[in-house]
């Protein structure tokens, strides 16, 4: 690795101005796997000072500037910046640089890198796992989009056509609208969501403050060709179902769908989305990307696209897989847990470290989604004390940040 040829300055979010990401816009257009509006200058100039310890790597061989990597930092955990918002990551450069994470977490002082839904080169030979984005290609217009994948999932267009009806029918013809996002539209979008958290006992990821912030602060600064985007679907006044989506020229991100529960029968998520899909391809958008991981709609909607990495490295490794070891030899229950859920874990208390800045929020959130295993293993005490030590376990490891 030759990567001791490239020095790295770090800046903290504020101190960024438009004057040293001058390159940004130039890497990104000679760089095709960086067509995502998470990956612009814009969306980071946006979010830079409302993310909580928001930093900006900045690459150079010798005194030409080579890439960016924006950052945040929780406890010594490095995540990408805007996580657990942002699908998408990766260094922003022209071509792949030879360089790995391990080299700003030695310059920043930091124990351990994670990192979900990476793009190319820049996370070394660490353990990840792999999973596919899924894009819908609408470069040749809406009716040869919907032609091509009818042909290819029948039985969903079908079903999909049949609800349309049904809602039509049942309650009335619906309306769609898309345009830039306002705070109130974002107010509208997060309510929903906020309230499926709470429904599905998950962990709610706007408890903390900052990502609300995020988003106001990108729909203020947003227009018809950058930043964020509201669609809704209403019956008269009655919405049923809306959605904040990215924009960045002619690609664009579904980002926060949301529907009233009570029309779930008729989907009306996937009618959005296919209004969306149409007025998108209408006026000259040719991707709409639907991010990382499998879910039945996107291999209907969507082909799939580049491979993303999602995983961790630490620098204290052989303390981690101590205290995990320790902790599955209390019960055979634990290890069997650990085994089967470990990843649906760690992704978890990922997304807690991103929203929570502070160890003592981190801990809270962690206490609250113990309450909301209780509520659901509540028949099996033996098996919420397992999860509960496993959370803890792995809380505690990530809270001094070696597991």
């Amino acid at each position: 690795m030759t990567q001791d040829k490239y020095k790295i300055d770090i800046f903290a979010g504020n101190e960024v101005s438009w004057g040293l990401i001058a390159d940004w816009e130039l890497f990104r257009s000679a760089n095709p796997k960086l067509r995502s509006p998470y990956f612009g200058d814009k969306f980071f100039m946006s979010i830079k000072d409302v993310v909580p310890s928001a930093y900006l790597a900045v690459i150079r061989e010798q005194d030409k500037i080579m890439g960016y990597f924006p950052f945040q930092v929780r406890g010594n955990v490095v995540q990408s910046l805007g996580t657990p918002l942002t699908d998408y990551q990766a260094i922003i450069c022209a071509q792949e640089l030879d360089i790995d994470m391990i080299s700003v977490l030695q310059k920043h002082g930091e124990a351990r890198f994670e990192f979900n839904g990476w793009i190319g080169k820049g996370v070394g030979n660490t353990n990840h796992l792999v999973a596919h984005a899924y894009h819908a290609d609408i470069r040749d217009g809406f009716d040869s989009y919907f032609a091509a994948r009818k042909s290819q999932n029948p039985s969903f267009f079908k079903s999909f056509q049949r609800r349309a009806r049904a809602l039509a029918k049942d309650v009335g013809e619906v309306h769609c609208q898309i345009g830039v996002a306002t705070s109130n539209d974002v107010d509208k979008v997060v309510t929903l969501k906020r309230t499926q958290y709470k429904q599905k006992g998950t962990y709610d990821v706007f408890d903390c403050g900052w990502t609300l912030q995020l988003l106001y602060s990108i729909a203020e600064n947003s227009n018809q060709e950058f930043g964020l985007q509201f669609a809704y679907l209403k019956i008269k006044d009655q919405l049923i179902a809306c959605e904040l989506f990215l924009i960045d020229g002619d690609y664009a991100h579904s980002w926060f769908p949301a529907y009233d529960a009570d029309f779930a029968k008729y989907s009306p998520g996937h009618i959005l989305t296919m209004k969306i899909i149409e007025k998108l391809a209408a006026i000259g958008v040719t991707t709409l990307d639907f991010g990382i991981g499998y879910e039945k709609y996107k291999e209907s909607l969507a082909t799939q696209g580049d491979l993303c990495l999602e995983g961790a490295y630490s620098s204290h490794a052989p303390m981690a897989k101590a205290i995990i070891e320790l902790a599955t030899s209390i019960s055979p229950e634990l290890a069997a847990i650990l085994s089967r859920y470990r990843n649906s874990i760690y992704r978890r208390r990922r997304i807690i470290t991103a929203c929570e800045p502070t160890g003592l929020g981190r801990l809270s959130a962690t206490f609250k989604m113990l309450n909301r295993l209780a509520t659901r293993f509540h028949a099996n005490f033996i098996i919420f004390v397992n999860f509960a030590i496993a959370e803890l376990s792995l809380y505690s490891a990530q809270f001094f940040a070696i597991a």
